[in-house]
């Protein structure tokens, strides 16, 4: 929906960026009350994918160190930083890679424009609304025609360059339990890929006659 509105409202040449908030503190709804579990992180890792394969252009977490709001609002407990400002120990190390890889991403990913989004799950392939048909010019289909993993919990973003208009697809994991990679099937086109490995970007046309290329 966001990634729709914001495209709804763009301009040629002056498309509007989306910011996604995550959440990676543990919430409680008073100061009486216990926090909920702590997001780990997987799951905030699936978050920040998620957004990025939907074209979101910046990452916000929530909260860095605790936050008690007066009675009797909602409060948050540690994330990457502990109440006195410390480092939050792993927690702190391995968000402090995610954002590398985010920003080592972020070059390619500034120059892009969000198309469509490809999902499959354990029993089905599920699309959005405006990605659920071929005949869309707009569809994920159009790109992608399936995401095979060990779960099949996979997603793909299909984006559009701005200059040139080739084609990227951004592959994620929807599985915050388990690590996979998948088997994406491409239908036709010229796409790069891109990866949070150190090679970010890898042409893809001499793989498409194979008809699928798999993602780490």
């Amino acid at each position: 929906m966001v990634r729709d509105k914001a495209a709804q409202y763009s301009r040629p040449g002056y498309p509007i960026p989306f910011w996604s908030v995550i959440q990676a503190a543990p919430r409680r709804n008073s100061a009486a009350s216990p926090y909920q579990p702590t997001p780990t992180f997987n799951q905030i890792r699936w978050q920040a994918y998620v957004s990025t394969a939907y074209g979101g252009k910046g990452i916000f977490y929530w909260t860095l160190r605790p936050h008690d709001n007066p009675p009797p609002d909602a409060g948050y407990g540690a994330s990457f930083l502990r109440r006195d400002g410390s480092a939050n120990g792993a927690l702190y190390d391995s968000l402090t890679a995610l954002n590398a890889e985010l920003r080592g991403l972020g070059p390619t990913l500034m120059q892009l424009d969000p198309v469509a989004v490809f999902h499959a799950a354990a029993n089905r392939f599920v699309l959005p609304g405006r990605d659920d048909s071929l005949s869309k010019s707009n569809s994920a289909l159009q790109l992608v025609s399936s995401i095979e993993g060990r779960t099949n919990e996979g997603m793909a973003g299909s984006f559009k360059s701005r200059v040139g208009g080739d084609e990227y697809v951004l592959v994620a994991n929807k599985d915050t339990l388990l690590a996979q990679s998948f088997r994406v099937t491409l239908r036709a086109g010229n796409a790069l890929k891109i990866s949070p490995s150190r090679d970010l970007t890898l042409a893809l046309e001499d793989l498409l006659g194979k008809g699928a290329v798999r993602f780490r």
